[in-house]
């Protein structure tokens, strides 16, 4: 079943997709001009994509919706928090961000260089960036909330 992603929200499927002879249970296709699927991750309820156009979509796909948040700079990675309705996404110009449900994305902060890697801990209270010049590791509990400015554990930027 091919399943086209044009407008910013909406239904994933008119009707529950059947695996089909090759075992896939449905293709999914951006309707954006030259816009490609850079990483992806699942969250507890979601598959998150990271587009090469610098949105992110996540597809709730037992809620059978989908919605996209518009970003800046080209996605490079995508991570999903372990506890929390939150993702973060890493950016080719070295952009850290972190999305939590409807709310506007909070930066934590800039690597010099593309974001390679990111993961949560289990407990999801720490982050892990990885840039070709440094790993970042910040605290996201307290990072960008309530007016607080970015807590880096270690590393150097």
């Amino acid at each position: 079943m091919l399943v086209e992603l044009a407008a910013a929200s909406g239904r994933i499927w008119a009707a529950k997709p059947a695996i089909d002879h090759e075992g896939a249970i449905c293709t999914f296709q951006l309707q954006q001009e030259a816009a490609r699927v850079s990483c992806l991750a699942f969250s507890a309820a979601s598959l998150l994509l990271g587009v090469n156009n610098g949105s992110t979509v996540a597809l709730h796909l037992r809620q059978n919706r989908y919605s996209s948040t518009a970003g800046c700079a080209p996605c490079a990675c995508i991570a999903a928090s372990p506890v929390r309705d939150e993702h973060a996404v890493g950016a080719a110009d070295g952009t850290v961000s972190l999305f939590s449900g409807s709310s506007a994305p909070v930066v934590l902060g800039v690597h010099r260089s593309s974001v390679h890697a990111l993961a949560y801990n289990v407990s999801g209270t720490r982050l892990v960036s990885v840039s070709s010049d440094s790993v970042v590791v910040w605290d996201v509990q307290v990072s960008g909330r309530e007016g607080r400015a970015p807590s880096v554990c270690c590393g150097q930027r």
